[in-house]
């Protein structure tokens, strides 16, 4: 971490009596990703403190997964489809398999199935039981914590070589 220097600064706003005045903090550019304006004090050293978390308004979704195919034997990759205007809301926290089995991130790289941190699943040496299965990715919004399952449910269509 680097400790980098930089000045906020705020202008004076010209109103006209009776009206509303808004202040804005000017921060540099080159920290303004980094930097939260966590209060505003006046003259007289009151302090106004931003609103509660219930300015975040919910926006409905919805995540879908497609089949995949793939070669018997070989990894199949599945990604949860998370539209534009959400996904840096949108993270998936897990899997869930034929409607019971939550396949959740995991630290043991020889298991079956692999949750990446991008939320793809990656299931490894398929066979045809594989094919048997249905997979729903399971988000959640950082803003609001609701959870939901993706709309549909994919499939794998595995082939072999003949």
């Amino acid at each position: 971490v680097v400790n980098q220097y930089y000045e906020a600064q705020v202008y004076d706003v010209f109103v006209i009596k009776g009206n509303t005045a808004v202040f804005k903090c000017q921060i540099p550019s080159f920290v303004s990703d980094h930097v939260d304006i966590m209060s505003w004090q006046d003259t007289q050293n009151n302090r106004y403190l931003p609103p509660s978390n219930d300015y975040v308004v919910s926006q409905s979704y919805t995540a879908n997964v497609m089949d995949e195919s793939v070669l018997k034997g070989n990894t199949a990759i599945f990604k949860c489809h998370i539209p534009s205007f959400v996904s840096d809301f949108v993270n998936v926290i897990s899997w869930l398999e034929d409607d019971k089995r939550d396949i959740v991130t995991q630290d043991d790289l020889d298991s079956k199935y692999l949750v990446l941190p991008s939320g793809e699943l990656h299931i490894k040496d398929v066979g045809p039981e594989d094919g048997y299965k249905s997979y729903q990715c399971r988000t959640r919004h950082r803003l609001t914590g609701e959870t939901r399952l993706s709309a549909t449910k994919g499939r794998l269509v595995i082939t072999g070589l003949m």
